[in-house]
């Protein structure tokens, strides 16, 4: 599944509706997306923009994850 036997943990906490599990995975990987998307010439209140934005996608596409990628 992911590198990270915590995120596994997490993921499957989130597939049964926990949300502060998902919370959790917010805060330990917006930074992350900012800073990418800040690295593509994005401006930093934008860059918070898209972190909220591929949040959202990844939280709906997330029934669907197999774990076969990180």
């Amino acid at each position: 599944m992911t590198e990270n036997p915590m995120d596994e943990v997490l993921v499957a906490r989130v597939k049964q509706g926990d949300k502060q599990a998902f919370d959790a995975l917010v805060k330990k990987y917006r930074h992350k997306i900012v800073v990418i998307a800040c690295r593509y010439g994005i401006d930093q209140s934008e860059a918070l923009d898209v972190a909220q934005d591929v949040f959202i996608k990844a939280y709906r596409a997330l029934p669907l994850f197999r774990g076969d990628s990180s």
